[in-house]
């Protein structure tokens, strides 16, 4: 370029511009205006469809998906509406990210923005990437940690002891779209099953352990021993017990009788029976009873 250059590469692109007018935005993408400024110069002049081929042969345009370069050109050549599309999508985001439980940090936020309008993500697809970035020690109210909860109580009625992080990452993927509340509960009944073998057709038909356990906790409650049969946890061997009846030998039969359950409440110290209001009532009867036996008390 002889004279001034800044007037030469003006020139350029005023030539690109009127011989390729459809392809002129891409002029600020390298390898596309290498192509461009060669196929415009003097002698050159590529037809249309020659340089679409070309463009089409670029490793921009092969490692870009349409979406994408329908988005790098609004960018290009419409920076108001794309700016708009990205204020949109980021509150899109923002909200979705919210719902979740998600905080995201702003260099977060934009990345995901840009990657959701080049790639042309649904509103699935945003979720499962904002999945990405949940983190139990973060983690807010919301769609996650609720699940959570909710996966933390079925494991629960099955007797499953479960960490906080193993729920948490069940939970996550169910955010993601990875893995359902019926996959989780699926697997709640077959550890149920090894835990409690002998419970495996009640379980195969329908039923969760608490349910099964829910007469001997009732009981429970009946004893005074117990305040609320509904916040046991039933993998404690003390309530799992119930469930447990064992021969001489101390293999598994099934669940105790309710009379061997009323007993043993009774007699073993760790659910402190003795020391209810109801021992004092049993204790009070038997001495009457005793009395009248005897002719002490009238």
């Amino acid at each position: 370029m002889g004279g001034n250059p800044l007037a030469a590469v003006a020139n350029m692109v005023d030539q690109i511009t009127e011989q390729y007018p459809a392809f002129a935005p891409l002029l600020q993408i390298p390898e596309v205006a290498k192509l461009l400024i060669e196929a415009s110069a003097p002698g050159h002049q590529w037809t249309t469809a020659k340089l679409q081929a070309a463009i089409q042969g670029t490793n921009w345009w092969k490692t870009t998906g349409q979406t994408g370069r329908q988005w790098q050109v609004t960018q290009l050549i419409d920076p108001a509406t794309a700016a708009n599309q990205q204020a949109a999508m980021s509150q899109q985001i923002h909200s979705a990210a919210g719902s979740l439980g998600i905080v995201l940090k702003p260099t977060d936020l934009g990345n995901i923005v840009e990657d959701a309008l080049a790639n042309g993500w649904t509103a699935g697809q945003i979720q499962q990437h904002l999945g990405n970035f949940a983190q139990e020690k973060t983690l807010k109210p919301g769609t996650i940690m609720a699940t959570q909860t909710n996966l933390g109580s079925i494991a629960g009625d099955y007797g499953v002891p479960v960490s906080t992080g193993t729920s948490f990452n069940w939970a996550k993927r169910i955010a993601e779209g990875t893995a359902t509340q019926d996959g989780f509960t699926a697997a709640m009944q077959q550890q149920a099953k090894a835990l409690f073998p002998h419970l495996g057709d009640k379980i195969d038909a329908g039923f969760t352990v608490r349910q099964i356990a829910d007469p001997y906790l009732q009981i429970a409650q009946q004893f005074g021993v117990l305040a609320n049969p509904n916040t046991v946890d039933l993998s404690n061997p003390k309530w799992a017990k119930a469930l447990q009846s064992r021969d001489s030998k101390g293999d598994i039969q099934g669940p105790m009788t309710l009379d061997d359950w009323q007993r043993h409440l009774m007699t073993d110290p760790q659910y402190g029976w003795d020391h209810t209001s109801n021992a004092r009532e049993v204790a009070s009867n038997l001495v009457q009873s005793l009395g009248k036996t005897f002719g002490v008390m009238g």
